[in-house]
């Protein structure tokens, strides 16, 4: 019986750049890999940006609509309505901020 050697053809990417969140900026970037005998990708984004909690995303979502900015204010209430939906204030807020678009 003969030997069965077995290989993947890969092709792989990397990127890297810099990001800028309001007034913060970082590094970011990534590393992936196609298996194509796989037919799958490996690899892993990387951030060096300081991750926010939901209750930092919810103060500053509050301060955007006490000023005014409601664009704003909706922007960050996408990342956190799973969490807060079952609070009152916070769908009335975006309820209010949706009308005043």
């Amino acid at each position: 019986m003969g030997n069965l050697t077995l290989f993947f053809v890969l092709s792989s990417v990397s990127i890297r750049g810099k990001v800028v969140r309001r007034n913060e900026g970082a590094d970011i970037g990534a590393e992936v890999v196609w298996l194509k005998r796989l037919k799958s990708f490996r690899g892993g984004f990387w951030s060096h940006l300081d991750s926010k909690t939901d209750y930092e995303l919810y103060s500053e979502a509050n301060f955007y609509f006490h000023s005014g900015r409601y664009a704003e204010f909706l922007a960050l209430a996408k990342y956190i309505e799973s969490v807060y939906s079952s609070n009152r204030v916070f769908n009335k807020m975006s309820s209010i901020a949706e009308r005043r678009v």
